[in-house]
């Protein structure tokens, strides 16, 4: 049960007041507190964009979140300039948020943000606000089909059409579209990243040696894999430095170990 409109003003201005407060771990628990309290929060929209501009990257981040979970297209314009931050981790939580509201117009300059960053988990986290977008827009047809309602597929080449041998035409979603595949296999992706840089090409093949001793030992990569096909490799390896053909080996692995 929400709070009376009364206790919720008083509620808002005394973590606002808090948003304010000398102490940088002070803020960071006063938009993290408003971050819990969801659209609830809306009318503190202004300061945590304010708070956006923090001199303390972890206030920044936690606004960041904040405005994710407030879910508000205002918020938008402040989350795409944060996108520029100086610290990697609030374009990642600023990212995250600008997916989690979910509106279309942050598109273009997320890709725009793509092209320009060069920070690996960063470009898995606007990819992954991307996707994430793209899902929450998406319309659901093929009422007639269950097995379409099921999967939530829109995009014609994530259905398989085939004729049987009464004459009629079925149409059976795929396993798992191809944005899902490439969401969860980002994320081992990032994983490894992190560990295993790809600047020089001896560093790019033994990336690509430890993703593939991933496939090898894990049956649900190997079917991500399956599933996504060539277009996955498309969308995983440019984002790496890494060649394509060379992305293709994970591909044979999968189908050789599977």
């Amino acid at each position: 049960m929400a709070l009376k409109p009364d206790n919720l003003q008083l509620v808002i201005e005394a973590f606002s007041k808090r948003l304010k407060h000398s102490d940088a771990q002070m803020r960071k628990q006063a938009a993290e507190s408003f971050g819990k309290m969801g659209n609830e929060s809306i009318i503190a929209i202004p300061g945590l964009l304010k708070a956006l501009e923090d001199s303390d990257e972890y206030v920044r981040m936690s606004a960041a979140e904040a405005l994710g979970k407030i879910g508000s297209e205002t918020a938008i314009p402040g989350l795409l300039k944060a996108l520029e931050d100086s610290n990697k981790d609030v374009r990642r939580k600023a990212a995250e948020a600008l997916g989690n509201i979910g509106s279309e117009t942050a598109i273009p300059l997320l890709c725009q943000a793509l092209e320009a960053e060069n920070d690996l988990a960063v470009q898995f986290s606007i990819m992954d606000a991307i996707v994430l977008i793209n899902n929450l827009t998406s319309e659901t047809p093929m009422s007639e089909n269950t097995q379409g309602s099921k999967y939530n597929i829109v995009q014609p080449q994530n259905v398989q059409i085939i004729e049987q041998g009464d004459g009629i035409i079925h149409k059976y979603a795929t396993p798992q579209n191809l944005a899902e595949a490439a969401q969860e296999i980002q994320q081992l992706i990032s994983q490894l990243a992190q560990n295993y840089p790809t600047n020089t090409e001896i560093e790019k093949q033994t990336f690509v040696a430890q993703v593939d001793a991933e496939i090898k030992k894990n049956s649900r990569l190997r079917s991500i894999l399956i599933t996504g096909g060539i277009e996955l490799i498309k969308i995983l390896c440019p984002p790496l430095g890494i060649p394509i053909e060379m992305g293709k080996k994970w591909l044979e692995t999968a189908n050789l170990s599977d």
